[in-house]
């Protein structure tokens, strides 16, 4: 992975505005909280078990597998989140000089943990 994206966690809000509401301002009251999606720039490695269709991405990308994936931050404390999450999308491509590489996105479903 060269480059990553997100989680960019979200919360949904419902509209409980009223007749009555205070200086006809809108109100809103929090429903759900949704994680988003994980968006990966990385070396494409076909090959690669963490990326085939034997077990890799691929695999789960096409059986819609979830399963949990771990990304550890380059920080000094080493954050890391635990996240439950489908292969949203695999995007395999290559540049004039011969490097192969994917965008790859994750759909986080359910809770993350930050480690």
């Amino acid at each position: 992975v060269i480059g990553i994206d997100g989680p960019a966690l979200k919360m949904e809000f419902a509209d409980v505005t009223s007749m009555d509401s205070p200086s006809s301002y809108r109100e809103y009251v929090p429903t759900v909280l949704d994680a988003g999606s994980i968006n990966l720039d990385m070396n494409f490695l076909p090959a690669n078990a963490t990326q085939n269709y034997t077990a890799g991405l691929l695999r789960d990308y096409e059986a819609k597998n979830k399963r949990n994936f771990k990304i550890v931050f380059s920080n000094s404390g080493a954050t890391t989140w635990i996240v439950p999450a489908y292969v949203e999308s695999f995007a395999p491509g290559a540049t004039v000089d011969g490097r192969l590489q994917a965008k790859c996105s994750l759909k986080i479903c359910g809770k993350p943990t930050l480690a």
